[in-house]
């Protein structure tokens, strides 16, 4: 019985093998290539944090103080109907001196905002600077402009793939490829510049608007693959 055992094995794998090899393509010619494209892009909407951090021993009065100014700067953009707005953190927070709790107490709060329209974020920000401060600015792409330069930028990549593909199939001799795998890049890359700044809330509008101007960054896209050559 042993024997009949281990002569079906051997037969299984005798039938089993050439199967294997067979499903395995031999590969020849082989290339690989990469080809990244970009483009300058502006950002077209604008990002700012303000807030308020009051000081004090009573924190009912504390807290009641900055619910009001948080409510009077939500109220204000309710006026302008191209701004979103979001509220952030809010913390109590006890001081300590030297170990000690010193009596002290800071509570804050902070509010986002973000606007596809330059003009109307800055009358914005002129309105909330009378209860907030204003504590930072930064730039970035919306999700149409992104999409808008992902799909232009890849197109322009997959055009320049082939191109190049078509040159070294030709330089090496032969006259056609195929596709063997392709990879195209994902999002396309962005980092715009963020302004900090701290200017304290007065209660007391500022006699002019700020400007704000996005900068522009490179956006890039990378399309890489496997060729094979063919005669």
């Amino acid at each position: 019985m042993r024997y009949l055992k281990l002569s079906t094995i051997t037969t299984l794998l005798l039938l089993t093998t050439p199967m294997v090899f067979a499903d395995a393509e031999p590969s020849f010619n082989r290339a690989s290539l990469n080809v990244s494209v970009s483009e300058e892009v502006r950002a077209d909407t604008i990002i700012a944090t303000l807030g308020v951090t009051l000081q004090g021993k009573d924190t009912s009065k504390l807290i009641n103080e900055v619910n009001t100014r948080v409510g009077k700067a939500l109220k204000e953009l309710t006026k302008f109907n191209k701004i979103k707005a979001e509220t952030l953190d809010y913390q109590t927070q006890a001081i300590y001196q030297n170990g000690r709790q010193s009596g002290l107490y800071d509570v804050s709060q902070s509010i986002r905002i973000e606007s596809l329209d330059f003009d109307v974020f800055s009358k914005a920000i002129q309105k909330l600077q009378a209860v907030l401060d204003l504590q930072s600015v930064s730039y970035q792409l919306s999700a149409t402009a992104r999409t808008a330069s992902t799909d232009r930028l890849t197109s322009d990549a997959i055009k320049r793939f082939s191109a190049r593909a078509n040159k070294i199939t030709a330089d090496f001799g032969f006259t056609d490829y195929r596709l063997v795998s392709i990879n195209i890049g994902g999002a396309p890359r962005h980092n715009f510049r963020r302004q900090e700044s701290r200017i304290e809330a007065d209660m007391v509008m500022a006699t002019a608007a700020p400007v704000f101007q996005a900068g522009e960054q490179a956006v890039s896209v990378s399309v890489n693959g496997t060729i094979e050559m063919l005669d």
